[in-house]
């Protein structure tokens, strides 16, 4: 009987042991799966605190999938980059918390603001990036922010958005991109277009936008669907209720000419309305297309 009970102790224990090793190793395969998310998320955070592009565009190349890699070229991460270091400075990582496949990296800035980066990490054993949003706050007053700046107005509008009219199939989408252009001179617009069921985007129009003190205006001169000798030409102000109206000249490479209208009226911290409207012959106005009217603008967060 005791020698029955010592070979089951002994087994008992020998399957104890068995269980608290595997514990150990699934335990440390978690660890290390969590240190290579964190590693890139620090990687990328880093990346912003030198306030240089090519940084971050190594490091995104480092630590991205190829589908948010393809999401944005590196000229829109050089502009968001230019956004978030313009406001914050170089960064202090203060804080890094992993949860599932999200990792959340706080960080103070040299130039007094915070910053929150939330990633999401592809499955193991990679774990690239998929997904990156951004938060600020208590952001010191850039140049491109100070009330006695002519470009206040317009800068909730940098950054990268997706234009769709709600309740109505689009033909395509659209997306608009505003960046800086150096030392917040002037503010380059983007536009590109894809048409329904296909992800590729097609460049519809590139300018750039500058104030010009003696009108108080802005004033633009873009590229129209580059190779046709196209252009548009105008100026951008604003309402007394804040939305910004641009009037536009379209000139066709033919040299047929048409007059456009788009507003633009914030409706959140990363939403906005637009309207594209076209004058008619009898000068009267109706939109470009089909829901043109009521567009509803969404800020990427990547």
């Amino acid at each position: 009987m005791s020698t029955f009970l010592g070979r089951w102790r002994g087994l008992a224990l020998a399957v104890l042991m068995t269980i608290a090793v595997v514990g150990a190793l699934g335990e440390g395969s978690a660890r290390a799966q969590s240190s290579v998310a964190e590693g890139r998320a620090r990687a990328i955070v880093e990346a912003f605190s030198s306030g240089q592009p090519q940084a971050l565009e190594q490091a995104a190349r480092a630590n991205y999938s190829a589908a948010a890699l393809a999401r944005r070229t590196p000229e829109q991460r050089a502009a968001t980059l230019q956004q978030i270091f313009s406001g914050l400075g170089a960064l202090q990582i203060v804080n890094i918390t992993t949860t599932g496949d999200s990792v959340t990296v706080s960080a103070h800035g040299a130039r007094g603001g915070d910053g929150v980066f939330t990633f999401t990490l592809g499955a193991a054993p990679e774990r690239r990036i998929e997904s990156l949003g951004i938060q600020t706050t208590g952001v010191q007053a850039t140049a491109a922010q100070r009330t006695d700046n002519p470009y206040a107005p317009y800068v909730f509008l940098i950054g990268d958005w997706d234009t769709q009219t709600p309740g109505t199939a689009m033909e395509g989408s659209i997306h608009q991109t505003f960046r800086w252009g150096p030392s917040n001179s002037y503010i380059q617009y983007t536009i590109h277009n894809s048409t329904r069921g296909q992800t590729t985007e097609q460049l519809h129009q590139d300018g750039m936008m500058i104030f010009n003190a003696a009108t108080h205006t802005l004033e633009f001169l873009f590229v129209h669907e580059p190779g046709s000798f196209g252009l548009e030409k105008g100026t951008l102000h604003t309402e007394p209720d804040g939305s910004l109206v641009r009037e536009t000249t379209a000139v066709e490479g033919d040299g047929t000419i048409n007059h456009f209208r788009q507003t633009f009226r914030r409706t959140g911290a990363n939403t906005a309305v637009t309207t594209l409207m076209r004058q008619n012959a009898d000068g009267t106005w109706a939109p470009n297309f089909a829901g043109a009217d009521n567009l509803v603008m969404t800020r990427r967060t990547t």
